[in-house]
């Protein structure tokens, strides 16, 4: 292969190749820069209102909403004291009733041999006992027995539950106090 460019001079050409390569790929990129600005530009100026627009939205309902606000937690206040009082009330009529696991037990410890117990029913201050009566003369005894404690004094048999002699079912309802 022959030279026919003296060392010194294909050093200065290969200086000029890389400093021209080196001015058009920072030419592309000044050009490609300036046509993305370009390009994006309008999409920034929509944010940018829509941000501004979004602001005021937000200013205008922080003053509704302290407007509101305040008549709003005087509406909470009033009713979360009457929620408050009525939780009390209710509070103090459970403490002042007879426990329902009480009120079972018992009924099971003043119930007698012929006495076979179905259901019990607890609602609010009423007490409800169906069962079944080997003979009339338990329960009667088992209503007697009953009325003997004080919470169960009203303690009402029809009269219906003992118009039969064997295998009766029963009915008795006890108000409480």
């Amino acid at each position: 292969m022959l030279n026919l460019l003296p060392q010194e001079e294909k050093k200065i050409l290969i200086k000029e190749y890389n400093l021209r390569l080196s001015v058009t790929i920072v030419s592309f990129l000044c050009i490609l820069l300036v046509i993305a600005g370009v390009g994006l530009f309008p999409s920034y100026v929509s944010q940018n209102s829509e941000i501004n627009n979004l602001e005021e939205k937000k200013q205008e309902a922080e003053q509704k909403n302290s407007k509101a606000s305040i008549d709003e937690a005087a509406r909470l206040s009033a009713s979360n004291k009457v929620l408050v009082d009525y939780l009390e009330v209710r509070v103090s009529e459970m403490k002042a009733t007879y426990p329902a696991g009480k009120i079972i037990s018992d009924i099971f410890a003043k119930k007698n041999d012929g006495i076979v117990i179905e259901a019990i029913e607890i609602v609010d201050k009423q007490v409800t006992i169906r069962g079944k009566a080997a003979t009339r003369a338990s329960l009667i005894s088992f209503h007697s027995t009953l009325r003997t404690q004080k919470e169960f004094k009203n303690a009402s048999l029809p009269i219906d539950n003992i118009a039969k002699s064997v295998d009766a079912p029963f009915t008795i309802q006890i108000a409480l106090p």
